[in-house]
C-alpha cells in the first residue's frame, strides 16, 4: 500500500497560525510543502490535493519535476484567476481588509450550534461534516471557536495572470490525473477545461458529487486514484 501524509497549511487545522502581522500569501504554499517533505527526507513523492490544494500542487509539479512522480488534482486545475477584476483592484481590496480593524471573535455556546452554522452555508450534511468541524473548534470562554486563521480569508495582494499560469501548467512533467465532481463549482470547471490540453500526461475522471466529492463518493475518488497509481506500485 501507499504512505498517506496529510498536511495542515499555516492557520489551517492543527497548524500554528502565522504570528501578528504576517500576512498569508498564496505562493508561499508551494516553499511550505517542500519545506514539509524536505523534513520528511523525501527525495520524490505523490502529491494529491483538493481545491487549493490541488492549485499548489500544479505550481510544485511544474517547478520541481524532479521531486514530484505524479500529481492528482481534485476540482481544481491550477490556481484562481479573475479576469474581472484588475491588479490595482486586487491589491487595493487586501490592503483595505488589511487596515479594517478585527471583527468580534464568533463563540459557538456548543459543538452543535457551531455545526449547524457551517453545514448552513456549505454543500455538505451533518454526517460528513461532523469530523471536519470538531476537528477544526477549538474550547475558548463561553464556548468554541474556530482554530482557522481569520486572515486566511482576506483578499490575495495579487493574484498571477492567465498567461503565467498556463506557462506552469506546461510544465508539468508527471503523469497527472484531475477528478471533477457533477455537483462542483461551474466557474472552476470552465477554466479547467480550457486549461488541461495545456498538461502534456493528463487523465481525467469524472464522478458523482460536489466541489468537496472525495468527502461525499469516498470509495468512487479512492478507487480512481489507486487505478491511477498501479502503474507506479507495480
Amino acid at each position: 500500500g501507499w504512505e498517506i501524509t496529510a498536511m495542515d497549511f499555516p492557520g489551517h487545522g492543527n497548524s500554528s497560525c502565522k504570528a501578528e502581522g504576517e500576512n498569508y500569501h498564496f505562493i508561499d504554499g508551494v516553499s511550505e510543502v517542500l519545506a514539509f517533505c524536505e523534513q520528511m527526507g523525501w527525495q520524490q513523492f505523490i502529491i494529491i490535493g483538493h481545491s487549493m490544494g490541488a492549485a499548489i500542487g500544479s505550481l510544485i509539479a511544474a517547478t520541481f519535476p524532479e521531486k514530484v512522480a505524479a500529481f492528482v488534482s481534485i476540482e481544481a486545475l491550477g490556481p484562481i484567476f479573475d479576469e474581472s477584476i484588475t491588479a490595482v483592484e486586487q491589491l487595493r481590496k487586501h490592503v483595505l481588509r488589511r487596515l479594517k480593524k478585527p471583527s468580534k471573535l464568533t463563540v459557538y455556546p456548543t459543538i452543535e450550534s457551531a455545526l449547524e452554522a457551517r453545514v448552513e452555508i456549505g454543500e455538505l450534511d451533518h454526517e460528513i461534516m461532523r469530523p471536519l468541524v470538531e476537528r477544526n473548534l477549538q474550547a475558548v470562554e463561553g464556548g468554541y471557536c474556530w482554530k482557522t486563521d481569520r486572515r486566511l480569508r482576506w483578499p490575495s495582494a495579487l493574484r498571477m495572470t492567465e498567461a503565467q499560469i498556463d506557462l506552469f501548467l506546461k510544465n508539468i512533467a508527471c503523469p497527472s490525473l484531475y477528478i471533477e465532481g457533477d455537483k462542483g463549482y461551474r466557474g472552476i470547471h470552465r477554466l479547467v477545461k480550457k486549461r488541461m490540453p495545456l498538461v502534456n500526461d493528463l487523465q481525467t475522471t469524472y464522478l458523482k458529487g460536489s466541489h468537496h466529492l472525495h468527502m461525499e463518493s469516498v470509495t468512487e475518488v479512492a478507487q480512481a486514484i489507486d487505478d491511477f497509481l498501479k502503474p507506479l506500485r507495480d
